[in-house]
């Protein structure tokens, strides 16, 4: 994967979080234009801005984690010899899958009540279960991700084991 170069090819996701959060940004643009300039604001911007800002953050926590970019503390754990290092990233994933595991399995179970219920926003009717969707598909793809982080082996080093060797080279 290069790691450098995102494409929307590789990376659906990304994509479909790029034109949420365009799409977010058109309407609330164009809402305060509304609001402000007409004095006529648009009814079922905030139903449309709900749906924008749930699927860019959660499929774009899937992105992040997929590239490495999630925040990390890893000085304390750069003190370790290399072979805890690699058993606390191991640690580290494991407790990933059970966390979004348990958060995406519960999410689904929403997600098929709202589609059970048929709830559905007030003026668009957009049913809430394609809002709320985006969870349980970003908790799937950062399983995933993890799992790949699990069984592959890691080929970068995080900038504290950089400067660790860095250190025992010299």
């Amino acid at each position: 994967m290069d790691k450098k170069n995102p494409s929307f090819v590789r990376d659906p996701d990304l994509l479909v979080a790029c034109i949420a959060l365009a799409v977010l940004i058109i309407v609330t643009i164009s809402g305060v234009a509304a609001r402000y300039i007409v004095n006529r604001p648009f009814g079922w911007m905030e139903e449309v801005q709900l749906w924008c800002l749930i699927w860019t953050s959660f499929l774009g926590a899937s992105v992040v984690a997929r590239y490495g970019g999630h925040i990390a503390i890893d000085a304390f754990i750069g003190l370790f010899p290399r072979a805890l290092r690699r058993l606390a990233y191991g640690i580290c994933q494991i407790v990933t899958i059970a966390v979004l595991g348990f958060f995406g399995f519960y999410a689904f179970r929403l997600v098929m009540q709202m589609h059970a219920t048929e709830r559905s926003t007030n003026i668009l009717n957009i049913p809430y279960s394609v809002i709320y969707a985006a969870v349980p598909v970003s908790c799937l793809i950062m399983v995933l991700v993890a799992i790949r982080n699990l069984i592959t082996p890691r080929r970068e080093l995080t900038a504290a084991e950089a400067a660790i060797e860095e250190v025992e080279n010299v």
